[in-house]
């Protein structure tokens, strides 16, 4: 009953009070807002239509949290592709505000689930403006934000192969040097999913940069090192960097032996 008593004021006069109510109702019943938009297409129509047409910074930024918390079902984010969601989001990624982009990195973070999402995000060229973010001296968030999204495509094939043309690695390990624990994060989380893929595995080596995974495995925030030992096992199931690996002291951070001592 809430949502439907709010929902008339998103097509009236007082929508950045009814925009606030729904911002500070998803911030506590999440779940609950997500499945309320599944029952009432309308509410996302209303949300999405507001985007575009909505000029202040504050209510588009608190729009995109609501829009963030109402799409986390799949047939929902369905109805928001059908909507044309994803070049709303692309455009607010580029907005001049730092915060308003942030958040629309954030909120096309948490959808990227979907191959029919991440295709509707190439077809938008909204990859190669992320690796224009992670390259870019932006706001610790914002970096953060662009790479969890790099880091959720790359669990999509289409997503990988279309980041793996852009040379996406070489940003991305750029980053391990960083001293933000939230970029680390993500850079790490990033990779963890890239190196799935044999070719970016030979890549990193190929590079030099398996020893800044190693480094970071040893010595880092909890959630990056896990990340970093994940590489280093997807990695070493490539025999040809088993000894590379091993030199390097990795193969002792995942519990392997080196099969080829003499």
């Amino acid at each position: 009953g809430w949502i439907g008593r709010n929902l008339k004021f998103l097509r009236r006069e007082t929508v950045r009070e009814a925009v606030a109510r729904f911002r500070d109702f998803a911030n506590v019943f999440r779940e609950q807002l997500g499945k309320a938009a599944a029952a009432q297409p309308d509410v996302i129509d209303a949300i999405i239509t507001l985007l575009p047409t909505t000029h202040a910074v504050d209510v588009r930024i608190q729009l995109l949290e609501v829009l963030e918390c109402m799409t986390q079902g799949d047939a929902i984010l369905s109805r928001a592709l059908d909507l044309g969601v994803v070049p709303m989001l692309v455009e607010a990624a580029n907005a001049s505000d730092a915060a308003l982009r942030v958040q629309a990195l954030t909120t096309m973070y948490s959808n990227c689930r979907t191959d029919a999402y991440v295709r509707a995000l190439i077809d938008a060229s909204c990859l190669p403006k992320l690796l224009q973010a992670l390259l870019s001296n932006c706001s610790h968030a914002e970096t953060a934000a662009a790479a969890s999204v790099v880091r959720m495509c790359f669990r999509s094939d289409m997503g990988a192969e279309c980041l793996e043309k852009l040379d996406i690695l070489s940003p991305l390990v750029n980053l391990l040097s960083h001293t933000n624990d939230a970029i680390l994060e993500q850079a790490t989380g990033a990779l963890r999913n890239a190196t799935r893929r044999e070719a970016n595995c030979l890549w990193l080596s190929s590079h030099g940069s398996l020893q800044l995974l190693v480094a970071l495995a040893k010595d880092s925030a909890p959630a990056s090192s896990k990340n970093a030992v994940v590489c280093l096992r997807n990695c070493s199931k490539i025999l040809k960097l088993q000894k590379e690996l091993h030199s390097l002291g990795g193969l002792e951070l995942i519990g392997l032996r080196y099969p080829t001592i003499k």
